[in-house]
Formats: C-alpha cells, sequence, structure tokens
C-alpha cells in the first residue's frame, strides 16, 4: 500500500515498502521552476530521513515518466518484464 509522506498543493510523494525495497510514487498537479525546487528538496530531505534509496518501475512505454525520472534525478538501473508481460525499468534515487 502506498503512503503518502509529502503532502503540497503541486504534488504528493508516497513510499509504498515491498519486497524489502522503498518504492516512490508521486502525484504532480503542476510543475514550475519553483516547484521543481521544492520538490527536489523535499526528495532529498526524504532520502535523508530514511537512509535508503528509493526505487520506482516505469514501463518502457510511458516516455513522459522515463523523461520526469530523469529530469528529478533518478538513475535507470535495470531492465526488466513487468507481470504483465510488457518491458520496464527500475529507476533509483540514491
Amino acid at each position: 500500500m502506498k503512503t503518502p509522506i509529502v503532502i503540497r498543493e503541486s504534488y504528493v510523494m508516497y513510499l509504498e515498502y515491498f519486497d524489502n525495497l522503498l518504492w516512490f510514487h508521486t502525484d504532480v498537479f503542476k510543475w514550475t521552476s519553483r516547484v521543481k525546487k521544492r520538490f527536489l528538496d523535499d526528495m532529498r530531505t526524504v532520502v535523508g530521513l530514511i537512509e535508503m534509496p528509493l526505487f520506482s518501475l516505469i514501463e518502457a512505454s510511458n516516455n513522459k515518466l522515463m523523461k520526469f525520472a530523469e529530469l528529478i534525478g533518478m538513475k535507470k538501473e535495470q531492465e526488466l518484464t513487468a507481470t504483465n508481460g510488457c518491458k520496464a525499468f527500475i529507476y533509483s534515487w540514491r
């Protein structure tokens, strides 16, 4: 179950503990340079507090989400086949 950990007017960040890893999810409602700065500050705070990497699973067909993950500093770690049979990537923020 994903749990909200940062709730802002422009976005919500969630964590989900699954298979001994922390999975990162987010809903973004508004994106500006100011929102990006606050978002990244919040990401650094979260990672600093939990001292664990955050992971995201992104289907290869979701180019917009992959671009967003790279924009916020996540790195592509691994390619895999998702349970629905689609090619996907695991991204991480360390």
